[in-house]
């Protein structure tokens, strides 16, 4: 069994008491990308289905491109490269994973850095920031890609930071990325056990904890002066889970609390 928790101090606090026990576990394996500061997630509002990829110590604004001159590259999909409800087909995605395989080439070595990628409806988008004069490689390179169509414009980074995932967005895709790790350590998501969250809060405990009472969560008898760790026992399911993370970002609105989070135990029937 592995403890798989979702959020920082989640992290920090639950762990910490069970580490004799538990071995920490990164949160995002999901990620395409190996680089831990990525995070991909659906976002909501937007009708066209549109699965966004974000550095988020970029996007959010916690640290510089290393590169001043930012670009998008935006793949058009002609009809029949489309498949079902406008997304790439199997053979638009081949064309484009090889032209991106030769872009992050173009990239390597210091020249650049890919900030976030869009993938929806008829079009994908990768964002990127490079050394002065790289974007005309990049053009050349978009030149002789003849089979799938591809444009390149200037973008700025509050296009960027405009990507960055809210905080509902972050926490359902951490939802979906510990549920996926759970699932990769041999999980039986239908097996009923202990789900623990976590939420920071140093002024309203007994207010929100009856809240908390209220919407089926049992309380942990060790309390702490600044936070609040609550559970409920359940099966791992993903729809359930993201309603709690609804409700309980809600709550932490009204309270203004934190809510870090949440983690589990992956569990193996005999």
């Amino acid at each position: 069994m592995r403890l798989l928790p979702a959020g920082r101090g989640f992290r920090i606090s639950l762990v910490f008491v069970m580490l004799v026990v538990f071995s920490m576990w990164n949160t995002v394996p999901a990620m395409s990308d190996d680089n831990d500061n990525w995070i991909i997630y659906f976002r909501e509002a937007e009708p066209s289905g549109f699965v966004t990829t974000v550095n988020q110590a970029i996007s959010a604004g916690h640290r510089a491109p290393l590169h001043a001159a930012c670009h998008e590259l935006r793949y058009l999909f002609a009809p029949n490269q489309r498949a079902e409800r406008g997304m790439p087909n199997a053979e638009a995605q081949r064309l484009f994973y090889a032209f991106e395989d030769e872009f992050d080439g173009l990239l390597s070595d210091s020249v650049g850095e890919v900030i976030a990628r869009r993938t929806g409806q008829n079009m994908r988008s990768v964002w990127f920031c490079a050394r002065d004069g790289a974007s005309l490689k990049v053009r050349a390179l978009i030149r002789a890609a003849q089979t799938i169509s591809i444009d390149i414009r200037s973008a700025q980074l509050a296009d960027i930071i405009a990507l960055h995932p809210t905080p509902l967005e972050g926490h359902l895709a951490r939802d979906n990325d510990v549920v996926h790790s759970l699932a990769q350590n041999g999980d039986d998501h239908s097996i009923p056990r202990k789900i623990d969250h976590f939420i920071y809060d140093a002024n309203n405990h007994d207010a929100i904890e009856a809240r908390l009472q209220k919407l089926g969560f049992e309380i942990e008898t060790d309390r702490r002066p600044d936070a609040i760790l609550f559970f409920r026992i359940s099966p791992i399911d993903i729809d359930a889970i993201q309603n709690d993370t609804r409700l309980l970002l809600s709550l932490c609105a009204e309270f203004g609390c934190e809510y870090d989070g949440w983690g589990a135990l992956a569990m193996q029937r005999d």
